[in-house]
């Protein structure tokens, strides 16, 4: 029976187009090995997540998971990361970048003003 209406099985299968057998065969179904591997995969994530405090990109992810072996299969990188993204796990901080140009001598010009900024009007030192 439906528990929301009383409605017995036969009927709802009879209106979806679907046979009781296969309503039934679906119901007890087992779930394949992707999806068994899947949820290994994502039980070990979150838990070298916790372990990292969260700062665990996909490819230190993916390091960490073969370097710690805990998988019974071999997770590459794009498998961390479709886990991950479908889970929305990410890391907490950013890869540095440094985008600013060096200051080296020959662009540094000579101090003249001697930080001596005192101005009466606009556009004056």
């Amino acid at each position: 029976m439906s528990q929301e209406h009383d409605w017995p099985i036969s009927v709802l299968c009879q209106i979806a187009g679907i046979t009781r057998d296969a309503y039934y065969k679906w119901l007890h179904r087992k779930p394949s090995n992707y999806k068994v591997e899947q949820s290994e995969l994502l039980e070990a994530i979150l838990e070298l997540e916790e372990k990292h405090k969260w700062t665990l990109g996909y490819l230190a992810m993916t390091t960490q998971l073969a370097f710690e072996n805990k998988l019974s299969f071999k997770a590459g990188l794009k498998r961390a990361t479709n886990c991950m993204r479908n889970h929305g796990i990410r890391a907490n901080i950013r890869k540095k970048r440094h985008n600013r140009v060096k200051r080296y001598e020959e662009y540094i010009n000579d101090n003249l003003l001697n930080e001596q900024f005192d101005r009466q009007s606009k556009n004056e030192v």
